[in-house]
């Protein structure tokens, strides 16, 4: 089951009482990208995937998608990417300007 977060946005209809995923907008992606710059190192916290690198496990931010998720190289070789506001990580270390 899919929960609703801040990327996602319940859009209720007259003629039902259902949630319609909506995708992030142009602002919300600029947003993301500025947060999360190429070479910003990341742990995660916690991931609800089965394929989910273990908790403590960092990595590195290589790009943010056109749908918000965060396109990740993990330290341990796994290539899952992050969903802001589903997944629980935080930044261990800014990118810097000069890489």
């Amino acid at each position: 089951m899919k929960f609703p977060t801040l990327k996602d946005e319940l859009v209720r209809t007259p003629e039902r009482d259902a949630t319609v995923w909506r995708p992030p907008s142009r602002a919300e992606i600029e947003r993301l990208r500025k947060k999360y710059p190429a070479g910003t190192r990341i742990e995660l916290i916690e991931m609800s995937d089965s394929q989910a690198p273990p908790a403590g496990t960092l990595g590195t931010c290589l790009a943010v998608d056109d749908m918000g998720d965060l396109i990740m190289k993990w330290d341990n070789g796994c290539g899952l990417n992050l969903i802001p506001n589903v997944d629980d990580f935080r930044i261990v270390k800014e990118a810097s300007e000069n890489g």
